[in-house]
């Protein structure tokens, strides 16, 4: 797979960390899945983006057609088996805690396709701890936004143990 490969990024978790990286993606071009658990979790996030973006269109820094552009690319979904279906990359940004960040990659392994790419988005957990939870740890990988990622243009990539240079290089 090549970057160019990517088309549709899937971001697990509607925080305020998991919003806007799904909607710093959908600034670049991308279609993106944003996951949580329950609609009114994913509405709050993106309620959020739109006030950040409206801004944006006060400042004269984006027009109010590119911010509704960007917005219109992010998809909703409640069910992490439906979002994950047709994913290329995946951003798990969910609650930094060793075991449901293990849970959910398992989960994503089962319902992902197997060229997918999973990455975390956390900061002091390695890949290398949460990669076994799956059959690809090749494909697993850190990539921790700096907050807030709708504002800070740094991204930390961490390769681990398993970690593939395709991947890195993704």
């Amino acid at each position: 797979m090549k970057i160019d490969d990517v088309k549709r990024i899937l971001v697990v978790g509607a925080g305020q960390m998991g919003a806007q990286i799904a909607m710093q993606s959908a600034l670049h071009g991308y279609a993106i899945t944003l996951n949580d658990l329950t609609m009114d979790v994913l509405q709050k996030g993106m309620g959020g983006n739109r006030k950040q973006l409206e801004r944006r269109v006060q400042k004269g820094q984006m027009t109010k057609d590119q911010m509704e552009e960007a917005l219109a690319r992010v998809r909703l979904e409640a069910d992490l088996e439906k979002a994950a279906r047709d994913a290329d990359f995946v951003i798990e940004a969910i609650v930094e805690r060793l075991e449901p960040k293990k849970e959910c990659f398992a989960r994503l392994d089962r319902f992902c396709p197997p060229h997918a790419i999973l990455a975390t988005n956390s900061s002091t957990l390695m890949n290398s701890q949460i990669a076994p939870s799956t059959k690809r740890p090749d494909k697993c990988v850190n990539m921790h936004y700096f907050f807030p990622p709708l504002v800070m243009k740094l991204v930390e990539v961490v390769k681990g143990q398993a970690t593939s240079e395709e991947t890195v290089e993704i």
